[in-house]
């Protein structure tokens, strides 16, 4: 692939990753005001805690993901790419079996959601329940999204988180106008999941020649050896945000608290993926190049995180001058607390978009104890400030300030080590 075919990509990934963040904040600017406003904060705070399942097992595909998309761009064979997709639904359809043990564990532990709740058994089987089924769907997307990047479809998958963008806030608005029962919300995921699902997999089928083929065990073998940094990385990173919502929820019982904590989140969350447009593909483009254009991946990577350290700046100082009217709209009453968390989150957790050309650099290079190292620093921090700072400040201040500060310091790590290692980085 050349320089000039690079550029195209990665032209065409920002503009479908900006559609798809866009989308996304229009469907929440329209949408979350009025759904929230219909059904309470309180009930909202119950649709984030059902998500803590999701996102504490959602990624859990012991780095498969990364894997296949790898592994995909940097092989031209049809049939090792059916085998790839094969090895890895089978590994998946394993995890989720053992998932699925773990669910019928912890549904008869009874002080599950702490002891100041007021979640009723029933309550809190739905949640099980359709927490369960929705990691199912969540974990096969992300086989599709993994599999249509190693392809260098990344607009097609964006496309697909497009869709579910938009299934979910029109079901939910549904929902919240038409049944009174609180399972029909927690519900809404569920069904976008399987409606993006559904997308998904017929572009697959559609845009490329990948079957279905025999499992090939020694190449599994290797799959899951090399999965398995990536699984560790990802372990550093994908269980912080559940776990900070659980212990919110577990120490005060105020679903009103997560509601407003996963506002926040999810308007930092945005903000990341608003940046990370031109970075998606970097991963496959990277894993494709041959030995020879290192110093055309440095130069990109470079490029890419200034362009985007100049993209932060401007954003950071429009959410500075009227994040708060933003958030006012989206929360009347509670716009001071929602602006102050929002603010923080936002600042830390779309700087991860400046160092995410380098790790990539990382990971493409299958350099995974550097990646490992810069990401680590994210949970360690988090976890440690919390313990410090835990009785110093209300509870959703504590989670705010230390979920940030471990984000922070995590990408001032990873850009010191790209910084004092690119000299000496070679590839394998």
């Amino acid at each position: 692939m050349d320089e000039k075919s690079l550029k195209k990509n990665i032209k065409k990934s920002f503009f479908s990753g900006n559609a798809k963040t866009i989308i996304s904040m229009i469907c929440t600017a329209l949408f979350l005001p009025l759904i929230i406003k219909k059904i309470g904060i309180e009930n909202y705070g119950i649709l984030a805690l059902s998500s803590v399942f999701i996102g504490m097992f959602g990624s859990f595909e012991l780095g498969i993901a990364k894997t296949v998309t790898i592994l995909l761009s940097a092989s031209d064979n049809n049939s090792k790419h059916g085998i790839i997709f094969t090895n890895a639904l089978s590994i998946i359809i394993v995890i989720l079996s053992i998932i699925g043990l773990i669910f019928i564990l912890i549904s008869n532990i009874q002080s599950l959601f702490g002891d100041q709740h007021l979640l009723n058994e029933g309550l809190k089987t739905q949640i099980l329940f359709i927490s369960y089924f929705s990691i199912v769907l969540a974990l096969l997307n992300n086989l599709l999204i993994a599999s249509l990047q190693g392809y260098l479809l990344n607009h097609y998958a964006d496309f697909g988180q497009i869709i579910f963008q938009l299934s979910y806030y029109l079901l939910l608005f549904i929902a919240a106008f038409n049944f009174d029962s609180i399972f029909y919300i927690i519900l809404t995921p569920l069904i976008a999941y399987f409606i993006q699902c559904s997308f998904l997999g017929t572009i697959l089928l559609w845009k490329t020649n990948l079957k279905l083929n025999r499992i090939n065990f020694s190449e599994m073998k290797e799959m899951i050896s090399l999965s398995f940094g990536f699984f560790c990385i990802n372990a550093t990173s994908m269980f912080a945000q559940p776990i900070n919502k659980y212990l919110l929820f577990y120490f005060t019982g105020n679903t009103a608290l997560l509601g407003m904590l996963d506002l926040a989140l999810k308007l930092g969350q945005m903000c990341l993926s608003l940046l990370n447009a031109s970075t998606q593909p970097l991963l496959a483009i990277f894993s494709n190049l041959s030995k020879k254009q290192s110093r055309v991946i440095k130069k990109i990577s470079f490029q890419v995180s200034i362009l985007i350290a100049f993209q932060y700046t401007i954003g950071m100082i429009t959410f500075y001058f009227i994040g708060y009217r933003i958030v006012n709209y989206l929360l009347p009453g509670n716009a001071d607390v929602l602006y102050n968390i929002a603010l923080i989150f936002i600042g830390c957790i779309a700087s991860s978009a400046i160092v995410e050309p380098f790790f990539k650099y990382f990971l493409s290079n299958k350099m995974l104890k550097l990646a490992f190292i810069g990401k680590l620093i994210f949970p360690l921090s988090n976890f440690i400030i919390l313990y410090f700072i835990f009785n110093q400040y209300d509870m959703i201040y504590s989670i705010t300030i230390s979920y940030s500060a471990g984000i922070l310091f995590s990408n001032i790590a990873i850009f010191l080590i790209y910084f004092s290692k690119s000299k000496e980085l070679q590839w394998n």
